[in-house]
């Protein structure tokens, strides 16, 4: 089963049921909302991005309900979710950003600061400020790929300090 398919499933079984419980924000939303918003930001990466699947999408935020969002967004679509620690100074993290190679750098509002020094790195085609809400597509129509196909690779900083690469192929 594609991962980014969790949504659906459970969109299509029970849409009420709460899905995500952001305490320290005090929002909640249920599979239904979950699913709508994934749909609209993984056609917004297929069509007004023109990403293609294995394309990189870097996401820098705390824990939030958007961090979900990217996370279930790409992964339906075929996109490698490139998670970096917000707890990294910019040095480490202009050194994960050259190795990975991200299309795409999504960022919170309160983290701008840092993302902002982070801008003049190459390949990066689109750089993406979220604060509680982001704008997305109308369509709710995706594409799906096979979940045989996709790579997962992850960069963490860890609690030592440097990167560590990691590869799954299903």
């Amino acid at each position: 089963m594609n991962v980014g398919l969790i949504t659906t499933k459970y969109a299509n079984l029970t849409p009420e049921r709460p899905a995500v419980v952001d305490v320290p924000n005090g929002r909640r939303m249920n599979y239904g909302e979950l699913e709508t918003r994934a749909c609209k930001l993984a056609n917004a990466a297929l069509g007004t991005m023109a990403l293609q699947p294995g394309d990189r999408v870097a996401i820098f935020s705390k824990n939030c309900i958007e961090y979900l969002e990217v996370f279930y967004a790409c992964t339906r679509v075929g996109l490698i979710v490139q998670p970096l620690n917000w707890r990294l100074g910019v040095p480490e993290l202009v050194k994960i950003l050259t190795d990975a190679k991200p299309s795409v750098f999504i960022y919170s509002k309160e983290l701008s600061a840092v993302a902002k020094q982070l801008q003049p790195l190459d390949g990066v085609s689109h750089w993406l400020e979220f604060d509680n809400d982001h704008a997305t597509s109308e369509s709710s129509t995706i594409s799906n790929i096979s979940s045989s196909s996709l790579l997962k690779h992850k960069i963490n900083g860890g609690y030592i300090g440097y990167e560590k690469d990691f590869y799954w192929q299903k």
